[in-house]
């Protein structure tokens, strides 16, 4: 479906220099917590910053406040109605706050935060899901249809999270924001043809200093 906002509205930026594969992450949590920071400066703006896991984001957040003062809201695993009422009133109240949260989670979808109450979104990994058995049975299932079961059983399912964590910043026609997404396999071609036609013109960068000009 033809996207109804005007592209130019919306900045999508692919950072390549971040690599979360599972295998991968643990070296990359500090690289990772420096590159937010870059975002978090290039515009004054409030932002959500979405994970693939708890564990992640308390892996980033714990590098992030190593080595940076700013303070940040952070999803807990278990908020009642009051907290998540809290959490969202915060984007009324400030103007360049950060939050971190769970891409699949309360925050990325069914929220909306229009306006200058969100002014762009990181993403930092692809949200594949875990390999467990009903995944592993979708994978062969497909595969037994030679169709390519990775895809149906991992690679769309996380990419649909993807898309809702970015569909948080432009709700309306007169929004304008910017997404990052943080992860060299948002700039495959498996991975990119999974966005919509309308995030056709991305920007790839692989330095900080390239990160930083793209927002400008």
């Amino acid at each position: 479906v033809p996207g109804i906002f005007k592209q130019s509205n919306f900045t999508v930026v692919t950072d390549s220099a971040i690599r979360t594969s599972y295998s991968q992450r643990s070296s990359y949590f500090p690289v990772i917590a420096d590159h937010i920071h870059t975002v978090l400066t290039a515009r004054s703006c409030n932002k959500l910053v979405f994970f693939p896991s708890y564990e992640f984001m308390q892996n980033v957040l714990s590098h992030f406040c190593e080595r940076y003062p700013e303070e940040i809201f952070v999803q807990k695993r278990h908020m009642s109605e009051e907290e998540r009422a809290e959490f969202l009133s915060e984007f009324d109240r400030q103007t360049e706050m950060t939050a971190f949260a769970v891409a699949g989670g309360v925050f990325s979808e069914g929220i909306d935060l229009t306006g200058e109450r969100l002014g762009g979104v990181i993403v930092c990994g692809v949200s594949l899901p875990k390999v467990c058995t009903e995944r592993e049975l979708i994978r062969i299932h497909f595969e037994n249809k030679e169709r390519n079961g990775f895809d149906y059983a991992y690679l769309i399912p996380g990419m649909n999270k993807v898309l809702q964590s970015m569909g948080r910043v432009i709700r309306t026609e007169s929004d304008v924001g910017y997404a990052v997404l943080m992860d060299e396999r948002f700039a495959f071609a498996s991975y990119r043809n999974c966005l919509p036609p309308h995030y056709s013109e991305i920007k790839t960068v692989c330095t900080q200093e390239e990160l930083f000009s793209a927002l400008q």
